[in-house]
């Protein structure tokens, strides 16, 4: 797919280096900011170029990244997730762009390359677990769920656990 110079292809190794630094830089971004860091650092542990390369490899898993050029730009990320509809479903893991590439519309151009995907495999309905900041651009896109609170335990720098209620958006679509 070749939109105004961008393109969206599958993962290669290569790209994972640099899609790591972009979620990172999410993570960091205002979408986050007011996660404890304790929520923060199970969100980044998936995502190091190390794990990135193990999750890409499990079954009926696909990454496909959106380039400017040669320069990885933005990702997304869906697995099959067996709990999702009647007969299981496909789920967006990960959906992050640049902070400079936002606002453009270009994630559209990830979505509609894992819509297509998901069709051929013989679905018509892609699933989504979102912060709650990200629910209006998805409700815009056409997108419909409800907020839920999200209970993670997490360690802190002492090694104590705790639970904390996490926001979420538990969205679908019809494709």
């Amino acid at each position: 797919m070749v939109y105004l110079g961008f393109t969206v292809q599958k993962v290669k190794q290569k790209d994972l280096e640099q899609i790591s630094k972009i979620i990172l830089e999410n993570f960091k971004g205002k979408y986050y900011s007011h996660y404890p860091q304790e929520i923060l650092n199970t969100y980044l542990y998936p995502n190091t170029p190390e794990r990135l390369k193990a999750t890409i490899k499990l079954p009926k898993t696909h990454m496909f990244v959106l380039k400017d050029g040669n320069k990885v730009c933005g990702c997304i990320l869906i697995r099959f997730d067996k709990n999702k509809g009647k007969s299981g479903g496909y789920r967006i893991r990960r959906l992050h762009l640049s902070p400079e590439y936002c606002g453009q519309g270009l994630s559209d151009l990830l979505l509609e390359k894992v819509y297509s995907l998901v069709r051929k495999k013989g679905y018509n309905t892609i699933y989504c677990e979102s912060t709650p900041e990200v629910a209006e651009p998805l409700k815009k896109r056409g997108w419909k769920g409800k907020y839920k609170d999200k209970v993670v335990e997490v360690k802190d720098d002492l090694g104590n656990t705790h639970v904390v209620a996490v926001p979420r958006f538990l969205a679908y679509k019809r494709i």
